[in-house]
């Protein structure tokens, strides 16, 4: 060996030798980092845990009313300082609502904040016009009533504000709360069932707080994380049961975080519910993965008399352990209640062997399939919804109201929601759109099964939340569902790179004006745009007159309007002319006859809005629009404006280069 090499190599073995200690110092490091050490240690579970008030209403004239007054307030969290908050019926947090399937109910909410709310029954199968979306807005010192036909199986779901761009500080100061729905299948079941005995409510939230005690609204990674606990608000808890089976209904009522829900003696226990009601039969396990907005329900048995502290568990494999260090989104290792047992000579309730029946729902009915793309790449180019401009025009929007102290301002104490971070650029996009109130994303026809495939392209888990459905999970990756996968759910958390099919069957509820939401239930992400749009209607009668042939449907206001009647003779004589089919829908119910006359074209009455909603013309703001169909029916270019769209020559274009005219 030449003596050069030889000097070389002797060199490089010191440091070699001094890298794989680092290595090895750095892995032992971020070991005792992320699955060792307790992210917020030192806790004494000296405060006895709060439980809510139970609120079972007044029934008026046959109908059940539960009053709740959304206000500002204060509670003092850490020892001796108080903190500004908000709630439901008192300072922080609400009652839980108890809900019977088969009741009429009114739920009849008193905004007395300073700002705009709303109030969205998380899980509940509502009217669109019921569900306390964006579009259902409460102004301050005013009230709102949702009223409703309870008619869905025993659930824990839940309650919580659902304003554009403020959800996430809202639900941070406390405005959210638990409902529960009992049927005669929950009546019968052999089940604890002492509310706040051996039925124990148990909202998961962690918080941010500044040294004089308020809430810190802080973005990580586009989310909120806190290093500090509360559960049903209650810093540092403990509480008491008997030494027999307990049920805990939990709820991540957090922002962003993830929890992996454990004992620290690593005992095994027995799921029994997900979001929408019980599963077949008891789930054996020892960890249940709670994202924000999703429930569960567990049986733990206490009969040994030890002391166990309920915590959450780092992430599940060293993969999601690593992105959530780098990403933000996810869990640490973390305490959360500490249960004391006590003597008891009251026996336990056996555990059931049977829960519920779940009929599986066949794919093979779905009447079509709708990709999800989550946090994938953008919808851009010139004009049209979702393009550079409207991003542009939102960006500009949140700059402003953060400049005037509003929505995630940078320092901006205020008193909406603690004191802030910077306020977002704009979200992850679905489907490449961010949220737009006035655009329709989806139209879904009422009665149809369908299978949406949620697929998360971006770095960061998201749970995806439907409204106002329960749906089941077909498979994750290809591979068919299994454990607590296979019961009823409204949020599904999706990791980066899965895939994961859910089913579903729209079969109440057609409004062809007012849409329901989905969107990602980490409420900085929905706030900042990562929702969508879509409306559940009834099909048009006529729909035969579409189908089959190219065509272009035209909404107008009326043929006695000057503009709208020009626009339909030219649009009528040039298509003709181009042997191709034009509609012209109207909502007059008693159209000027010797204009129809005039007319070689369809023209239809659309008094109820059906053909509107067919179309996603429903609450997009403009009272003009154009649509070009291709012969299977389906939509393949869109214009809606205040004005009527006149270049009809563009449209004769478009249609010669579709196939099958």
């Amino acid at each position: 060996m030449p003596a050069d090499t030889a000097t070389r190599s002797r060199r490089l073995k010191p440091i070699t030798i001094e890298l794989l200690i680092v290595v090895l110092l750095l892995g032992v490091s971020c070991y005792w980092l992320l699955f060792i050490r307790t992210t917020n240690s030192g806790l004494t579970f000296e405060n006895k845990l709060l439980i809510p008030e139970q609120l079972f209403g007044t029934v008026v004239d046959g109908r059940r009313q539960f009053h709740l007054t959304v206000a500002e307030g204060s509670r003092e969290f850490l020892p001796g300082k108080q903190t500004p908050t908000a709630g439901v019926n008192g300072p922080f947090l609400g009652p839980t609502l108890r809900l019977r399937r088969g009741e009429d109910v009114d739920l009849i909410v008193q905004n007395n904040l300073d700002e705009i709310t709303t109030m969205h029954w998380h899980g509940m199968h509502v009217p669109a016009r019921m569900d306390g979306t964006p579009h259902q807005k409460i102004e301050p010192g005013e009230s709102w009533t949702a009223s409703f036909l309870v008619d869905q199986q025993a659930a824990p779901l839940w309650y919580h504000p659902h304003p554009h761009g403020s959800t996430g500080r809202q639900v941070y100061r406390g405005v959210a709360g638990l409902m529960w729905i009992d049927d005669d299948n929950s009546d019968t079941l052999s089940l604890p069932k002492t509310y706040g005995v051996d039925d124990i409510p148990v909202v998961i939230q962690d918080r941010l707080f500044d040294d004089d005690g308020a809430f810190r609204f802080a973005r990580s990674q586009g989310a909120v994380f806190g290093n500090t606990m509360l559960i049903n608000g209650t810093w540092n808890p403990f509480l008491q049961v008997e030494s027999r089976r307990i049920r805990f209904r939990l709820l991540n009522g957090s922002n962003a975080r993830i929890y992996y829900i454990g004992f620290d003696d690593n005992r095994e226990f027995h799921q029994i519910a997900t979001d929408g009601g019980f599963l077949e039969t008891p789930l054996q396990t020892n960890r249940v993965i709670l994202a924000p907005g999703e429930r569960a329900e567990i049986l733990v048995d206490f009969s040994d008399g030890a002391e166990v502290v309920l915590k959450s568990y780092p992430e599940a494999g060293l993969r999601r352990t690593i992105m959530s260090l780098f990403w933000g989104i996810g869990t640490g290792n973390l305490q959360l209640l500490k249960i004391v047992p006590r003597p008891t000579n009251r026996a336990s309730h056996a555990l059931p062997e049977r829960l519920n029946t779940i009929s599986r729902i066949d794919p093979s009915l779905a009447a079509k399939t709708r990709p999800m793309v989550l946090a994938g790449p953008r919808q851009g180019g010139r004009g049209g919804r979702g393009g550079r401009l409207q991003n542009i025009q939102q960006r500009i929007t949140r700059n402003l109201e953060a400049l005037q102290g509003g929505r995630g301002g940078r320092g901006g104490r205020g008193g909406r929601g603690g004191r802030g971070g910077r306020g977002g650029r704009g979200g992850p996009p679905i489907n490449g759109k961010t949220m737009d109130m006035a655009r329709i994303d989806e139209v879904v026809r009422l009665g149809d099964i369908e299978i949406w495939e949620v697929r998360n392209r971006g770095g960061q888990p998201h749970p995806f939340h439907l409204h106002p459905v329960q749906f089941q999970i077909l498979d994750r990756n290809g591979q068919p569902s299994t454990s607590a996968d296979l019961g009823w759910k409204d949020t599904v958390l999706v990791p980066p790179g899965d895939l994961v099919r859910i089913i579903m069957a729209f079969d109440r509820y057609a409004d062809p004006q007012v849409p329901y939401m989905y969107h990602c239930h980490i409420l900085e992400h929905e706030d900042n745009g990562m929702m969508g749009q879509f409306l559940v209607v009834e099909e048009p009668e006529q729909l035969s007159l579409i189908t089959g042939k190219t065509t272009v449907v035209t909404f107008i206001t009326g043929v006695q309007c000057g503009h709208c009647y020009e626009h339909a003779r030219l649009f009528d004589e040039v298509l003709r002319e181009n042997d191709i089919n034009l509609v012209i829908i109207t909502p007059e119910s008693d159209p000027d006859q010797e204009r129809v006359a005039a007319l070689s074209s369809s023209l239809i009455s659309d008094t109820a809005g059906k053909w509107a909603g067919w179309f996603g013309m429903a609450h997009t703001g403009p009272t003009h629009g154009t649509v070009l169909l291709d012969a299977t029916g389906e939509v393949v270019w869109k214009s809606t404006a205040p004005e009527p769209y006149m270049d009809v020559q563009n449209l004769v274009n478009r249609a010669k280069n579709l196939p099958s005219r």
